[in-house]
């Protein structure tokens, strides 16, 4: 039986399952789900928000993806005049409207306090040191490499950077991705 289970970057599973009537309680067994999902906020932009769902008490607690990358979640505004005479530049600053989310309360899974970072905040010295200093116990990283068309070569520089961030703070680092191997540091 599990304690955990990460779900990759975007997977928003939760919202799957509830949907389609799955029942998390009985898949999950009282595990912690650790999902993701994109929350609108106004005029086309979202948050990405992390959810920590007890399947055994039904208790959430969430947070949000703060390190956004451009391109990835959002264009840079030298993007801006190519919007006017391209619909594929077009269509895809629409999809790339995500805003940097509040800081959060560290949630306790299972007795431990956890930090669930999302994909590239792996670069992020800053948020993994001030969830170290928060008194995360362990590090997770839910993760999607789907926009760099599953890259082996972002896999690598994101691994190595995992095993920075878990070197820096000598806390374990557990990483879930959509189209790399999990691992754990």
């Amino acid at each position: 039986k599990s304690d955990v289970i990460l779900v990759p970057e975007a997977t928003d599973f939760i919202t799957y399952a509830r949907r389609h009537n799955i029942s998390l309680s009985d898949l999950a067994q009282g595990a912690v789900l650790i999902d993701s999902g994109k929350i609108p906020v106004s005029e086309g932009y979202s948050f990405r928000r992390v959810t920590y769902l007890d399947t055994e008490t039904g208790a959430r607690s969430y947070s949000y993806k703060r390190f956004l990358v451009s391109t990835g979640e959002y264009m840079p505004y030298i993007f801006k005049p190519f919007e006017q005479v391209s619909t594929a530049v077009k269509q895809l600053s629409k999809s790339r409207r995500f805003l940097s989310g509040p800081a959060s309360p560290l949630p306790t899974i299972k007795n431990v306090r956890s930090a669930a970072l999302s994909c590239n905040e792996v670069f992020s010295p800053e948020l993994y040191r001030d969830a170290s200093l928060a008194g995360a116990e362990v590090f997770l990283n839910i993760a999607s490499h789907s926009w760099y068309d599953h890259s082996f070569s972002v896999y690598l520089q994101t691994q190595r950077a995992g095993r920075i961030r878990a070197a820096e703070s000598q806390k374990p680092l557990v990483v879930a991705n959509n189209r790399a191997p999990a691992y754990a540091i």
